[in-house]
């Protein structure tokens, strides 16, 4: 590989055309972009962004009309090739890697587009940093979204709280659906809506059933003027259909949602409860209060957490013991929120 030997001029962000945004793993870590995004776009109405991600990634911005070229890595070498070449083509004037550590794919396919002609800014390298131009370390025990906006140094823009909020861009017939689904649940005005998501990516970060019941129990017991409505992914609606059988009056999104509709629903809600999922970060974006249930592994609640809060995370005591989190802990960190709000 050609070791970046000098560090090249950085022209006025609004003298920038084109940028290539590498992130293609889970929709968290795309979604951790998104204040950078929302930043460029904010100093360069004009400049073109092209992201290229995972399909897994792709639901959270279907539609999204702040993307020139969104492309796609499918782990296929010869797809991957092709797609590389095509994205060549386009002589992006920066291209920026937020894959966060040392991946030889990522730098083997960030210099191979920039072709020595591209700005090449990463964050998080280290043995790999002196391949790319610019590399901004993560800062301990800071959320990631921070990390992330440390690039805009580069442009001395220092007032990172603008940008730190950045909602998913929804479609009108979202907003028409989320309006609908709230307006079904026929809630007296002034009454709050309590979104909790039973679903998780990993096993490990799964709450049990009999945990969930106890706490909708407990906020039907304290507080009986709210309303609760149970999040869930597309393959685990009956799993929320037990757990509403259990207790009347708890509501469920609708069945077949994309993850645009299901997140434009949560945009409407008071408090949200889940486990470390990527929908923690997005009710986050619409700056409602949270609870995060995290497993301490790879200590991700110090990067992860609901950002912008000082309360609203409970770690369990190890990767296995999630279940040990009581419903009586959830209850008492959502009341510090509900002081603070």
């Amino acid at each position: 590989w050609r070791r970046r030997s000098r560090l090249p001029l950085i022209p006025p962000l609004s003298d920038v055309n084109s940028i290539l945004i590498y992130r293609p793993e889970k929709i968290g870590d795309l979604f951790m972009a998104f204040p950078l995004i929302k930043a460029l776009r904010k100093i360069n109405p004009g400049i073109h962004i092209d992201l290229l991600i995972s399909p897994s990634a792709f639901p959270l911005i279907d539609g999204d009309n702040r993307f020139r070229h969104i492309f796609i890595y499918k782990k296929s070498l010869f797809a991957d090739i092709k797609t590389a070449l095509t994205i060549r083509k386009n002589k992006y004037d920066i291209i920026i890697d937020l894959v966060g550590s040392d991946s030889v794919t990522a730098a083997l396919t960030v210099l191979y587009i920039s072709k020595g002609r591209s700005v090449a800014i990463a964050v998080g390298k280290r043995n790999l940093a002196k391949y790319y131009d610019f590399n901004y370390e993560i800062i301990p025990n800071r959320h990631m979204i921070e990390s992330t906006l440390r690039i805009m140094d580069l442009w001395q823009i220092e007032n990172r709280s603008d940008y730190i909020f950045s909602p998913p861009v929804f479609r009108e017939s979202d907003i028409k659906l989320a309006n609908t689904c709230v307006k079904n649940l026929n809630m007296p005005p002034g009454e709050k809506l309590i979104g909790i998501n039973i679903s998780a990516g990993n096993r490990n970060r799964i709450w049990s059933q009999e945990n969930y019941i106890g706490l909708m129990k407990l906020i039907r017991a304290k507080y009986p003027s709210f309303k609760i409505i149970i999040f869930v992914g597309p393959d685990e609606h009956s799993r929320a259909q037990k757990l509403a059988a259990n207790i009347p009056g708890i509501s469920i999104i609708p069945s077949g949602l994309t993850l645009l509709q299901a997140a434009a629903i949560l945009s409407k809600i008071d408090y949200f409860i889940s486990p470390d999922t990527s929908m923690i970060h997005i009710a986050r974006s619409f700056k409602i209060p949270v609870v995060g249930l995290y497993i301490p592994a790879q200590e991700n609640h110090k990067r992860w957490f609901p950002i912008g809060q000082e309360r609203g995370i409970i770690v369990a005591a190890d990767d296995y013991s999630i279940d040990r989190i009581t419903p009586e802990a959830v209850i008492k960190e959502m009341e510090k929120l509900m002081a603070v709000k």
